[in-house]
């Protein structure tokens, strides 16, 4: 095989790991990145794990080409550069290095086996080396979620997105709206020195038929019933929390690497058809053959 049809993947990996690195920073801007139910934060995510996938693919499919050091170690190094060149400047140097080392790791066993093998078959050959890739891909940008929280909670501190406690909200008994209600009812318009006084007196607002303890979610202006338990379940929350809080980034992340190895799980499925497709058009193209060789064989007798 001519040196111009081994490069021939080169310029189809560089595009595809430059889309990756594009999509990664995308998806890092996200807020609230592993709390996000939307729509758009799902596409996000599904796109960034089958941009690890197919960058992996042609990685893997140029090395095969190549088999040498001299010329996966070049292409290595202008995938990094060009993560380094899309993330931000906070956390490119690190994902940018931890790239190059993946690369590396996989083409020294994948070189191995490309040497040694006795019967080619794409998809044993080359699927297990495509997946491991791909997934310390998704460490990869698991790694540079956790660095770039880790700078935003230490600067702005951590908040429990709203998104989230109205989804909690919505497994709060009835009865308490029904209290909150009451109580909101009961006392329009209460004064600071009435409501200490009430607070003083909770046999009262028993005898009316309320929890004494929903004063303390009450404000001199008027609240409204939804708003109280809300801002009472972020209070708890936040309390809980607090003690916890040098753990969160990393829980986070861990939170985003399940969810993205989740995905790839599933896009991994279609990666043996794809590689014997791909190995079919090119030897129908004659971009590739195949020869058949005779070996001696050493066998054990007794």
């Amino acid at each position: 095989m001519n040196l111009l049809k081994k490069f021939t993947f080169a310029p189809i990996f560089l595009i595809s790991f430059a889309f990756f690195g594009s999509q990664l920073d995308l998806v890092l801007k996200i807020p609230n990145l592993v709390f996000s139910l939307s729509l758009d934060t799902l596409i996000a995510l599904l796109t960034l794990t089958a941009l690890a996938l197919i960058s992996s693919l042609f990685f893997i499919l140029f090395s095969s080409f190549v088999q040498d050091w001299i010329y996966s170690l070049p292409l290595s190094l202008l995938g990094s550069v060009i993560l380094i060149f899309f993330l931000p400047s906070n956390i490119n140097i690190v994902l940018g290095g931890l790239s190059l080392l993946a690369f590396s790791l996989i083409f020294l066993p994948l070189r191995n086996q490309l040497i040694t093998y006795l019967n080619f078959h794409p998809t044993t050959l080359l699927t297990p080396s495509i997946k491991q890739l791909a997934s310390l891909l998704i460490i990869i940008a698991s790694i540079g979620y956790f660095l770039s929280i880790n700078q935003d909670i230490e600067k702005n501190g951590f908040k429990i997105p709203d998104s989230l406690i109205d989804n909690a909200l919505k497994f709060v008994p009835q009865s308490q709206n029904n209290d909150l209600n009451s109580l909101q009812n009961n006392l329009p318009g209460v004064s600071s020195d009435q409501l200490n006084l009430l607070k003083q007196n909770p046999s009262l607002l028993k005898q009316a038929g309320i929890d004494p303890s929903l004063l303390n979610n009450l404000s001199t202006t008027q609240t409204s019933p939804s708003s109280l338990i809300k801002d009472t379940v972020n209070n708890q929350l936040q309390n809980i929390i607090a003690p916890y809080k040098q753990f969160i980034p990393f829980g986070l992340s861990l939170l985003l690497y399940f969810s993205l190895s989740f995905f790839l799980s599933i896009m991994e499925l279609l990666l043996n058809p794809l590689i014997w497709l791909i190995f079919l058009i090119l030897e129908k193209t004659n971009f590739i053959r195949f020869s058949i060789e005779m070996r001696e064989v050493k066998k054990m007798m007794v």
